[in-house]
C-alpha cells in the first residue's frame, strides 16, 4: 500500500484541540496478514455483530478486516521519515449512508510480549436505532483472538453482557457470556503521546471533523476466563496480559465525565442478528440486484 496525501497544514479546532496539521504525508508498506476477524489462520470471516450486519440495514456498517498483521516499510511525515520492519498491524472499515455515532470509544492491542499470538479489540457507541426515528442505543463488543480460538462478546449473538466506564486516561470494560468472562484495563496520562484525528461527524453535511482523541502508546491489561454453569471462573486462560503499546479512543460527545454503559440491543431486529444465517448464501441469492453486500 503505497500514497500520498497533501493539504494546506491548517489545523481545526476541536474538543481536544487541533493537534498537528502535516502538510505532505507519504507512505509505502507491505502488510502480511496472520488474522482476519473469526479465528486462526485461513479461517472463514465473521460479522463482528451478527449476520444482518452485512447487509444495508445497520448504520455505520463496522468490519474488522485484519486482527493481527505484520508490516514493514516506512511513512515519511513533512520530511521526517520511519522506518519500520514486521510491525504489529490491524486494520478495520468504517462505511454506510447514515450518521456516525454521537459518542464512542476503542481499545486495539495485538503486541503483548508474553503472548505473541494475543490479540484485542473491544469497542462501544452510541447510534441511532434502526427503523425507530429518533431513538438511540447504546452498542459495544469484545473480540479476543488467541492462537486459533477466537472469543467474541456480542449481545445480538449470545447471551452477552459488555458494560464498560471510560473516560481518557482510562478505559474500564467487562464481558460476560455464557461460557466466557474477559476484563479489560486501560491506561494512559495526560501528558502521554496522542493524536487528535478527523472523524466523520453524524452529520453528512459536516464531513469529517476533529473530534477523535487516540494515544498508540496506552498500556492495556487483559484478562480471559472459562465459566462454568453456574458462572463460576473455573480455569484461567489469559493471566493478565500486558502491553505498553495499545491504541486507546475515544470520540465523539460530549465526554464531560465518565461514560458507564452496557451494550443494550433496542431495535426491534435485534433477535434476529444472532440467527445461524450464512451471509454468503444470500448474497448469492441477492447477486443479480445489484451490490447490496459492500461487506462481503
Amino acid at each position: 500500500h503505497r500514497g500520498r496525501l497533501t493539504s494546506e497544514g491548517e489545523s481545526e479546532e476541536g474538543p481536544w484541540g487541533g493537534g498537528r496539521a502535516a502538510k505532505s504525508v507519504r507512505w509505502d508498506i507491505t502488510v502480511t496478514p496472520l488474522r482476519g476477524w473469526g479465528g486462526g489462520p485461513g479461517a472463514k470471516m465473521v460479522s463482528p455483530a451478527g449476520w444482518m450486519t452485512a447487509l444495508p440495514v445497520f448504520e455505520p456498517h463496522w468490519q474488522v478486516t485484519m486482527a493481527h498483521g505484520l508490516a514493514s516499510g516506512w511513512i515519511e511525515t513533512d520530511g521526517e521519515r520511519v522506518e519500520f520492519s514486521d510491525c504489529p498491524a490491524y486494520s478495520e472499515k468504517n462505511w454506510g449512508g447514515a450518521g456516525f455515532p454521537l459518542k464512542w470509544w476503542w481499545v486495539q492491542c495485538n503486541s503483548f510480549a508474553d503472548y505473541p499470538d494475543l490479540s484485542v479489540t473491544a469497542t462501544g457507541g452510541n447510534r441511532g436505532v434502526v427503523v425507530l426515528p429518533n431513538v438511540r442505543e447504546d452498542v459495544g463488543l469484545v473480540g479476543v483472538h488467541f492462537g486459533d480460538r477466537f472469543f467474541q462478546f456480542v449481545p445480538a449473538q449470545q447471551a452477552s453482557a459488555v458494560r464498560w466506564d471510560v473516560e481518557w486516561g482510562r478505559w474500564s470494560v467487562t464481558a460476560v457470556g455464557e461460557r466466557y468472562e474477559c476484563s479489560i484495563e486501560g491506561t494512559c496520562t495526560n501528558d502521554d503521546k496522542s493524536t487528535v484525528i478527523r472523524a466523520p461527524s453524524d452529520s453528512l453535511d459536516e464531513g469529517m471533523a476533529p473530534s477523535c482523541r487516540e494515544t498508540f502508546t496506552g498500556v492495556v491489561v487483559v484478562s480471559l476466563w472459562r465459566l462454568n454453569d453456574r458462572g463460576e471462573r473455573v480455569e484461567t486462560i489469559i493471566d493478565a496480559a500486558t502491553s505498553d503499546t495499545a491504541c486507546l479512543e475515544i470520540g465523539g460527545g460530549p465526554w464531560i465525565g465518565p461514560w458507564r454503559s452496557a451494550a443494550e440491543i433496542r431495535s426491534p431486529l435485534g433477535p434476529l442478528m444472532g440467527l445461524p444465517v450464512d451471509v454468503r448464501a444470500v448474497a448469492s441469492l441477492l447477486s443479480p440486484f445489484g451490490d447490496v453486500l459492500p461487506g462481503l
